[in-house]
């Protein structure tokens, strides 16, 4: 587990209900962190509950700040933060000094708009800084999983306008892919069709065909087998047999051709995530919107 502890914590005020806790970043060396720093826990409680009620908030990350959310208007909190890695988590950094105040963002900007007074050029720096961030964050992670989805980008580095283009590039192939494996099972099910007629008409003539009536060409009626029989009845029956696995033969390639097609393309707003289910790509500036691709398809077939 860290050696090293965080030093001093504090708390800003985000809004009603959240505030932004920081603290100095530590020095990442294998004898501080004995491993691979995970992240850092956040403890946090108020002053209507004890230190052993606390909540513990788990950041995963290695920066030195993160946001705390779901927390009591107009309520004071205190704040302790530790490192862990995968043996465990470090030791506790000190208690913040001042007890943050959560108060309502509106109820300030309406107590100083009655007072006429303005927020400070500093507030309104802080408060758009840690929205600023928030976003930065989202893209950045948005890109990541979108390297990860598309194919020829795994273990790849690459810039943003690069990962963009193929992963529309990917999109395409998938598109051509699709229509190739509909026409593939169209084609399928026409053969399914024609194997289905015939064996329909090869049980009706088997079903009545009388046992000892001598048959002669029966098959060059039906079309299905023109070499020589002993047995008319026997070399019939095993025919049927043999067009009933074809015909299921081909209705397992149909299924496998069918469930070769499945492409969900996800549009993903860099502030507020949303996702598409038509297939339908919407091309937007990369620093608003990232587009995110998955594709549920073997690999053998990419």
């Amino acid at each position: 587990m860290p050696l090293v502890v965080p030093q001093e914590p504090k708390t800003h005020a985000f809004n009603s209900n959240a505030f932004n806790v920081t603290w100095e970043s530590i020095e990442l060396t294998r004898e501080n962190i004995r491993g691979r720093l995970i992240g850092h826990r956040i403890k946090y409680w108020n002053t209507t509950q004890e230190e052993e009620d606390a909540v513990y908030y788990l950041s995963r990350t290695t920066r030195n700040w993160d946001l705390i959310v779901g927390l009591q208007p107009d309520t004071y909190y205190f704040v302790k933060v530790m490192a862990y890695n995968a043996a465990g988590e470090g030791s506790e950094s000190e208690r913040a000094e001042e007890r943050v105040k959560i108060t309502s963002f509106n109820d300030r900007f309406n107590q100083r708009k009655n007072s006429t007074q303005n927020f400070t050029q500093e507030e309104k720096r802080a408060h758009h800084n840690a929205l600023e961030r928030k976003r930065r964050e989202h893209i950045k992670e948005s890109f990541t999983n979108l390297r990860k989805a598309v194919p020829s980008l795994k273990g790849e580095k690459a810039s943003r306008a690069e990962i963009l283009k193929k992963t529309t590039d990917c999109i395409q192939n998938m598109r051509r892919k699709i229509q190739a494996n509909q026409k593939d099972g169209n084609d399928l099910k026409h053969q399914i069709a024609i194997l289905e007629e015939e064996v329909d008409q090869a049980d009706a003539i088997t079903t009545s065909m009388p046992s000892e009536s001598p048959i002669r060409n029966i098959f060059h009626y039906l079309n299905v087998y023109d070499g020589p029989s002993t047995s008319a009845q026997a070399g019939l029956a095993e025919e049927v047999r043999r067009l009933k696995a074809e015909m299921e033969a081909l209705r397992q390639q149909l299924a496998t051709n069918q469930s070769q097609q499945v492409v969900t393309v996800t549009v993903a707003d860099s502030r507020a995530p949303t996702q598409q289910s038509n297939g339908e790509v919407q091309h937007m500036g990369y620093e608003n919107w990232i587009l995110v691709c998955y594709l549920n398809v073997p690999s053998g077939h990419l």
